[in-house]
């Protein structure tokens, strides 16, 4: 189960469980709470957290992600930089669209860096499509690869991490990504490089402010070492 952190001083979710329900439980959501500002605020599935989360979520980010997959009757893992774009379909909404672009270095025959005629580094890059929605009531984050059609879910209850960290350095992006119709995974490790410009709504009060949210525990992504560089195709 996870907190989450106030790093602002904000009425948006004064109303709003503190504890997260796990993403396997098929248990209803036993809080009377839900019933309450799901009939006051005329919504049937979305929560103020849910909403807030993705509007948290909703950006652009850029990082590295380590992917763990089976080729050749083993398991491997690659790594590449990566960037990817969440788009929300309204901004209350807890779905929407993106695409995430890996890119690594290019090299020549013998395994150097193949660079332009300026000496820029050149890359091999793939941009993929996906959808993504917050479930309502587990808060975990699935998505779903438009070409290939496979699927991923994030746990937020455990090695998760989306918002601003308690150092003010900037807002962090950092998840395990399990597959869920195929045996893969995924640890993303990103910065958000644009700036939230959707408001944060307090929904009970029908208001907006800035907010400054932190959803997970700590930054603690899983450690990445000795992972070769190279393309995945989810």
């Amino acid at each position: 189960m996870k907190r989450i952190y106030y790093l602002l001083t904000l009425l948006l979710l004064a109303s709003a469980p503190a504890m997260l329900t796990s993403c396997d439980s098929d248990d209803p959501y036993d809080d009377p709470w839900y019933d309450d500002w799901r009939d006051d605020n005329g919504y049937d599935d979305q929560t103020p957290v849910e909403i807030a989360m993705a509007q948290t979520l909703n950006g652009s980010w850029t990082g590295t992600v380590t992917n763990e997959y089976t080729e050749g009757g083993k398991r491997v893992q690659t790594t590449c930089y990566v960037d990817y774009s969440f788009v929300q379909y309204t901004a209350s909404s807890s779905n929407g669209n993106g695409y995430e672009t890996d890119y690594v270095p290019a090299t020549d025959d013998a395994g150097k860096p193949v660079t332009d005629g300026n000496g820029n580094i050149v890359y091999n890059k793939q941009t993929l499509p996906f959808t993504w929605s917050i479930d309502s009531r587990s808060y975990c984050i699935n998505l779903q690869y438009t070409d290939s059609g496979m699927r991923y879910v994030i746990n937020t209850d455990h090695d998760f991490f989306l918002g601003w960290d308690d150092t003010d350095k900037g807002s962090f992006f950092e998840a395990t990504m399990e597959g869920v119709n195929n045996d893969e995974r995924a640890i993303i490790r990103c910065q958000r490089v644009t700036t939230s410009n959707t408001p944060a709504k307090d929904l009970s009060a029908g208001k907006t402010t800035s907010v400054k949210w932190t959803f997970g525990k700590t930054r603690a992504a899983e450690s990445i070492s000795d992972v070769p560089m190279a393309l995945h195709r989810h």
